[in-house]
């Protein structure tokens, strides 16, 4: 159910597709897509659509509300919202020219939700000219036909959510290492000097000046991973040293490294690697 106020431009764009078998494997795919030049009264309130919604701000301004969510679309701003929740979308104080694209896909909710780890917000696009490129492309070939159509429809799909991740990532790592890099790097740095003890993440965030949750939090931001798995990670790639380039026995290796006791070395090593240390060395020696 839904609300809709289409008043839109004469020489507005609004195709639509019907997925193929083909499609509907595939990462991404589209369902509809326009360029629309909305006037001041142009919105839309939906209670649900069975879609992620992807729009670029050509002109104007728009504003977009996901949940209990409010942001801004301005121009050269881009957005993706999950539509499945109530949302709407409205011209913002005048005409509004914006790009956009219903998609849907296996991988869209895991893309959707590396961009958007908390709540939606609009990403300054870095290179406009390519991303309007892109989806200028995505809305010229909606209705063509054939595998190969479907796989490249699919491509660029893929290259524009790329582009919102790393821009969105650059913006907010850049200001996260303005006001936090001491801190990660301080970490980092005890965990390189600390991994042979037995340390938790409480030790590494001991004298850092935040609260724990809120450093992990940036800390994943920054580095991609939580502090305790960073640590993990560091002692496993240290005990591959230890297992291609020494003798040490498996019991010494993980004493080395930190590990608590030989068993629980084992079960972690096998969980990052998907092999048990002697496996390992024995392939690399094999």
């Amino acid at each position: 159910m839904g609300k809709y106020n289409e008043n839109i431009a004469d020489e507005s764009i609004w195709l639509t597709s019907t997925p193929t078998q083909t499609s509907l494997t595939l990462p991404f795919y589209v369902t509809e897509a326009g360029h629309f030049y909305a006037e001041h009264d142009y919105e839309v309130n939906r209670d649900s659509h069975d879609s992620y919604l992807f729009m670029y701000t050509l002109k104007g301004c728009g504003l977009v509300t996901s949940g209990e969510t409010s942001v801004e679309l301005p121009l050269g701003s881009a957005i993706i919202i999950d539509c499945h929740n109530s949302h709407s979308y409205s011209s913002q104080g005048g005409k509004w020219e914006f790009l956009w694209a219903h998609i849907k896909g296996n991988e869209i909710k895991s893309f959707f939700d590396i961009l958007y780890p908390n709540n939606i917000f609009a990403v300054n696009i870095r290179n406009p000219e390519k991303l309007i490129t892109k989806t200028e492309e995505l809305i010229s070939k909606i209705n063509e036909k054939g595998v190969l159509n479907d796989v490249q429809l699919s491509a660029v799909l893929h290259e524009i959510f790329n582009t919102l991740i790393e821009d969105s990532l650059r913006t907010e790592q850049e200001k996260s290492r303005i006001r936090y890099s001491e801190f990660v790097e301080y970490a980092v740095s005890e965990v390189h000097k600390r991994y042979s003890q037995i340390i938790t993440t409480d030790d590494i965030t001991a004298d850092i000046p935040l609260s724990k949750y809120h450093f992990i939090r940036v800390f994943k931001r920054i580095m991609g991973t939580t502090p305790y798995n960073y640590l993990m990670n560091y002692r496993i790639n240290n005990a591959k040293i230890f297992l291609r380039t020494t003798d040490l026995s498996v019991s010494e290796i993980a004493e080395k490294c930190g590990f608590s006791d030989t068993s629980n070395f084992i079960v972690q090593f096998k969980k990052h690697t998907d092999q048990k240390p002697l496996e390992y060395r024995r392939y690399f020696l094999s």
